[in-house]
């Protein structure tokens, strides 16, 4: 099965609000049949991991749907004095 641009964006765009999708649901984002399958989707491997940092900082406990306002690289400083900063007060600051 070929992804056209449009498909591949509109997964690209589901995997970065969310920690992982299965190919069920990716399937059913896309309009395909159940019986269609993905080259690297096999017995083991049932989902695809997306992207966790964005899919916790967007939760509304932290920066809500502004998280995917800010621009690429202010979410990496975020991300990166997050990992970084060991004083809690300092983030909170």
């Amino acid at each position: 099965m070929r992804f056209s641009l449009e498909n591949r964006d509109k997964v690209i765009r589901a995997l970065e609000k969310s920690q992982k999708h299965s190919f069920d649901k990716i399937r059913k984002l896309l309009g395909f049949s159940g019986t269609d399958r993905f080259s690297i989707e096999y017995e083991k491997r049932t989902e695809m991991m997306g992207n966790r940092t964005s899919a916790i900082l967007s939760k509304p406990v932290y920066f809500g749907a502004t998280w995917f306002e800010f621009s690429d690289g202010l979410q990496d400083e975020i991300a990166l004095r997050l990992l970084q900063e060991e004083n809690k007060a300092v983030l909170v600051a």
